[in-house]
């Protein structure tokens, strides 16, 4: 689904932050970017049908918000450290589902 379809499905296309919620709303912008790469990581480990359909479900969830986060977001405003959260969020989903293997 297209950027555009998926912020109109929020009913995120007119909405202006105000200034006193920007600093919550870059901790939220980071917590879903962290959020898409922990499910990258985990879609790595094909093991099991059910998790791999529950992570996909999951990932394209979280994408959507990370969509409509980044689009109400001014650009300014998001997170210096995104490259860490996708980093460390990928390592966390992936180290998840392989050490799941001993467990599901």
């Amino acid at each position: 689904m297209p950027d555009h379809n998926i912020i109109n499905k929020y009913n995120a296309a007119n909405i202006d932050v105000p200034d006193s919620m920007l600093n919550w709303m870059r901790s939220n912008h980071a917590g879903e970017t962290g959020a898409v790469w922990i499910y990258m990581g985990a879609k790595c480990i094909f093991w099991n049908k059910n998790i791999q359909n529950m992570t996909n479900e999951h990932y394209e969830t979280e994408k959507n918000h990370l969509i409509v986060m980044s689009h109400i977001l001014p650009k300014n405003y998001h997170s210096k450290l995104l490259i860490l959260w996708r980093i460390l969020g990928f390592g966390l989903g992936f180290l998840s589902a392989l050490l799941a293997i001993f467990y599901f």
